[in-house]
Order: C-alpha cells, then structure tokens, then sequence
C-alpha cells in the first residue's frame, strides 16, 4: 500500500465527555471548577501552545459548570472579540449566570497598544459587578502582549496553570482512549507500534486516528498494520 497525501477537511465536532484529562491540563481543569464554585466573579486565563487542547477543554469546561452550577456558557472566539466588545457587549444584559469562555485570546490582545484597554476593561468590569465569570485561552502569555497596565493587572490576577503535553507515558494510553472515542479498538501490539509513530500532542492524535479511518472507508478494509502505518 502506498504512502497518500491526503487532504483530509472533515473534523470531529468536540464533545466534552471526549476531552482527556491527561497531567499535562489535569491542574487547568481543576483550576477551572474552581472557579464556577465561587460565590460571585472569578476570571481565569489559560495559556497552552498550540495543539495542547485549549478549544477542546473549553468545552469540556462549559458543559460540567452547566451541568454542575447551573451556569450559562456564552462562546466567542478571539478573531470575533473585537466586534463582540464594540457592538454586542453595550446591550448585553448580564448577571452572576453568565459565563463567557473566549478561545484564542490572544488574537485579539496582539492588536492592541498601550491606551486601547478601554473596551476590554469595561467588558471586564462588567461581568465582575455582575458577579460573572470569565475563561481566557492563550496561545501566549501575557508577557508577550503589548498592552497597558489597566489589562496587565487584570491578567495577572487570573494566571492559571499552564496547559502542557501529556507525559510520555501517558500517550500508549492516550492513543487507546482516543481510539475507543472512534469506535477503534486496538489490541496493545498495535498500540505500541501507533504510539512510536505519532505526535506527543492530542491534536495530532486525533488528527491521525482521522486519517486511519479515512483510509479503512477509503479502501474498504479492516484497521490493520498496513493502514495504521499508512496514516502516519
């Protein structure tokens, strides 16, 4: 079987049941429900490179401080938070049950120089009298932004743990359970021979496993040695 260059679109719509809670984030998350326990405001912000889960955890996140403290999850993603603080947020009409979770943070803090803090500090400002909460996710961390103090002291009391790869031995088990998710069984053998093959980083996990179904559909055989090694 020949090696394929495959342009592969198809995603897997993230279900927070599905998010691994690997020691890499195992802290953040509990970080996380920390923070929907308290009685009134409370702001996170998260930073994990790329591929170590942010989006995924996200929603992992919002649907247990739904579930758990009858919480309101309102999604916005960073290349949307500028409109979002100029034309929504003047009308918004919050209370203690709202729960904004921006992803990609830092798309938008790259944009601003000191003294363009105004927006930011009044969407803040608003859900903490409210009695809010906030979740930040950062590709970067604060220190690379060149914003003013007005965000900075803001930032700085709501540093979270860090979201890292997961442990190296960690990733056998990992490929195991991801696989499961897509209804792929693999006995340990294959496991082993996946697990020397792939990347350290959930993304690239699933991004993988992607393509090992994409390839059995494709040729319309089981999942054996030779597609696994086909997929890598």
């Amino acid at each position: 079987m020949t090696q394929l260059g495959l342009q592969l679109t198809e995603r897997i719509s993230y279900e927070g049941k599905g998010f691994v809670v690997h020691h890499g984030v195992q802290e953040a998350v509990l970080e996380a429900y920390a923070a929907a326990k308290i009685d009134g405001f409370a702001c996170r912000f998260f930073v994990g490179a790329k591929r170590t889960g942010k989006t995924h955890m996200s929603v992992r996140i919002a649907e247990a401080i739904a579930v758990d403290h009858g919480l309101i999850p309102r999604f916005i993603d960073g290349a949307h938070v500028e409109s979002f603080f100029s034309q929504t947020v003047p009308t918004l009409k919050l209370s203690r049950f709202d729960a904004f979770i921006i992803d990609d943070m830092h798309e938008y803090f790259q944009k601003l120089s000191p003294g363009m803090s105004g927006p930011f500090v009044s969407f803040y400002e608003a859900v903490r009298v409210a009695g809010g909460k906030l979740y930040f996710f950062s590709a970067q961390p604060k220190e690379q932004f060149l914003v003013d103090e007005h965000i900075l002291s803001r930032l700085n009391a709501s540093v979270a743990p860090e979201l890292v790869a997961p442990a190296e031995e960690e990733i056998p088990a990992l490929i195991n359970a991801l696989a499961r998710q897509r209804g792929i069984k693999l006995k340990d053998k294959k496991i082993g021979f996946v697990s020397r093959r792939v990347p350290r980083d959930i993304v690239g996990i699933e991004n993988y496993l992607s393509r090992v179904l994409h390839l059995s559909k494709l040729f319309g055989t089981k999942i054996e040695f030779p597609i696994l090694g086909d997929a890598v």
